[in-house]
């Protein structure tokens, strides 16, 4: 029998379609790893109502901290594969950051966080994951270094 309020079905842990994955590398692996935080953040707004903003806070610095590494990485994968496209890729990333920076400086002066925050957060990384890096994805397609799709 479904539960009478929406919020409090338990959805699955989002898991990355096959369509989104590279097949390149650690890129994959990566890519999961920065959905796990976000499905922990939401496993965190599911169990708790009022999630506590300092828990919450640590979640952001979590997930930026994890973007960071990975979008080094995957910069320096894309300069070594030839992609034309790094330099806007990067400004993406560079506004990824700051918007994660942002929402971190909101969310530390809060006296509650809001279930919609962590929808935000889980756009930024499905933005990232399923739109950003699909060009990447095409070209290393085109050139024969993954299969294609």
């Amino acid at each position: 029998m479904p539960p009478d309020d929406p919020a409090d079905a338990v959805a699955p842990p989002f898991i990355l379609p096959r369509s989104a994955l590279f097949g390149f590398r650690n890129i994959d692996r990566e890519h999961q790893e920065l959905v796990d935080i976000v499905n922990g953040t939401a496993e965190d707004m599911r169990r708790h109502e009022r999630p506590e903003p300092a828990h919450f806070a640590a979640r952001i610095r979590e997930l930026r901290d994890r973007m960071l590494h990975h979008f080094a990485h995957e910069e320096r994968e894309m300069r070594d594969a030839g992609f034309d496209g790094v330099s806007a890729h990067i400004t993406h990333h560079t506004r990824m950051i700051v918007s994660l920076n942002q929402l971190l400086a909101r969310t530390a002066d809060a006296a509650e966080v809001a279930r919609e925050t962590s929808f935000e957060l889980f756009a930024q990384v499905l933005d990232d994951v399923l739109r950003a890096d699909l060009p990447f994805k095409d070209f290393l397609a085109a050139k024969g270094l993954i299969a294609s799709d």
